[in-house]
């Protein structure tokens, strides 16, 4: 069950902040890589789940609690990985277990955001990456 709700305003808002935000970091700002992926991945995440329901048949005017709950993952995994950056990066290879929970999620997320937009084709090619790596 969903709730009806004009997701388009949230949409364009998300999609203008992240065009102004890579055009700052393209001119102006230069930012670590461990700081500037986990945001670029949150927004390319929140807008997947914003505009594509799990599946077809499901009505895309509708939020549903899985879009809602991808949404605040998405943004507690970019909050912690920014927020945490440099400590990661000093502590390679020694990650603490919520680092490596939140890592497995945001694969998940990942991987659930790709099905959503592009089919079951490229998932079953990363996932056999994933797995042979």
């Amino acid at each position: 069950m969903g709730i009806k709700c004009n997701k388009k305003p949230v949409i364009t808002v998300v999609a203008v902040v992240w065009c102004i935000w890579q055009l700052y970091l393209g001119f102006f700002g230069v930012w670590a890589p461990m700081e500037q992926r986990p945001i670029h991945v949150a927004f390319a995440l929140i807008l997947t789940f914003l505009t594509k329901p799990a599946s077809k048949k499901l009505d895309p005017e509708k939020l549903y609690i899985d879009q809602i709950v991808g949404i605040i993952l998405s943004v507690v995994f970019a909050v912690y990985m920014y927020t945490h950056a440099m400590a990661l990066s000093l502590n390679i290879g020694m990650y603490t277990q919520f680092e490596v929970i939140l890592g497995a999620i945001v694969l998940l997320l990942v991987i659930e955001g790709c099905r959503r937009l592009t089919g079951i084709g490229l998932i079953t090619i990363g996932i056999v990456f994933v797995v042979v790596y």
